[in-house]
C-alpha cells in the first residue's frame, strides 16, 4: 500500500508526548489524553497524528496548544486498524528531529497524577520499548524515542513491510519483538507509563478492549476529562 504525503506541523523539536487517532477516536479518547497531558505535564509538549480529521478537530488542536500532522486515509483498506498502528509510527522521524526525546502513548492513555520531568529525561536518554513481565515480548502501547536513530531503523522495517504489502495485525509488535531480540532498543517495564491494573498510585491508566466500558474508574476518569474538552 502507498502511504501518503504527511500534512501539518512538522520540524518538531524539544520533549514531546505523541500519539495518532483517527477521528473517532481521538473525539473518544484523544482530546482527554491531551488535555491530562497538558494538565500533569506542563514543561512537554504535547503533538498528535490524525487520520482524516475534521476542520473542528485542528481548531481545537490550536485552542489548546496541540501540534498536530494529518493525512486522508482510505477507510476500506481491508488493513486499515494495522495501518493505524503502524504508520503513526513511520511518521514519528518525519515530525520530529532527532534530538527530540518522545514517548508515544496509545490513545487509550490517561495521565491522572503529575509527571516527574526527571523521570522522563531518565527514560528517554536512549530508546526504549515497553515489554511483558512474563513473556518479554513488546507492548506498543508506550515507547521511548531517545536521541539516536531507533526511529528510523523502526520506521524502515515498517515501511519496508508496507512496500510488500505484508501488512497484518500485530505488525508493530512483531517487528519490534525482532528488533529486541537483535539489541536495537532496550527493553523497559510498562508499569510506570501504562499501568492496566488502575491503582490510586499510579501516574497513568490504560485500558483495553471492552475494559474501556467495564472499568469503572477508567470511565470515570476518561468522563472528567471530557468534560474539561
Amino acid at each position: 500500500m502507498n502511504i501518503p504525503q504527511i500534512q501539518g506541523q512538522t520540524n518538531q523539536s524539544g520533549k514531546f508526548f505523541f500519539f495518532a487517532a483517527d477521528n473517532n477516536y481521538f473525539n473518544l479518547y484523544g482530546k482527554a489524553l491531551a488535555y491530562s497531558l497538558k494538565q500533569h505535564a506542563p514543561w512537554a509538549k504535547v503533538h498528535v497524528h490524525i487520520y482524516n480529521p475534521t476542520a473542528d478537530q485542528l481548531t481545537w488542536c490550536d485552542q489548546h496548544s496541540v501540534s498536530y500532522t494529518y493525512e486522508s486515509v482510505d477507510r476500506d483498506y481491508k488493513e486499515i486498524k494495522t495501518y493505524y498502528a503502524c504508520v503513526r509510527f513511520i511518521r514519528i522521524p518525519e515530525i520530529f528531529s532527532n534530538d527530540s526525546r518522545i514517548i508515544s502513548f496509545d490513545c487509550d492513555v490517561l495521565a491522572r497524577k503529575e509527571i516527574p520531568e526527571n523521570v522522563f529525561d531518565r527514560d528517554t536518554k536512549s530508546s526504549r520499548v515497553t515489554i511483558r513481565k512474563k513473556t518479554g515480548k513488546s507492548l506498543a502501547s508506550a515507547i521511548f524515542f531517545g536521541p539516536d536513530d531507533f526511529r528510523h531503523r523502526y520506521a524502515n522495517h515498517l515501511k519496508e513491510n508496507f512496500a510488500k504489502d505484508n501488512v497484518y495485525w500485530f505488525l508493530d509488535q512483531v517487528v519490534l519483538d525482532e528488533m529486541l531480540s537483535k539489541g536495537e532498543a532496550d527493553p523497559i517495564g510498562y508499569e510506570i507509563w501504562t499501568s492496566t491494573k488502575m491503582n490510586n498510585n499510579d501516574i497513568f491508566w490504560t485500558a483495553k478492549g471492552d475494559r474501556k466500558e467495564s472499568k469503572l474508574q477508567y470511565v470515570e476518569l476518561l468522563n472528567f476529562y471530557n468534560s474539561k474538552v
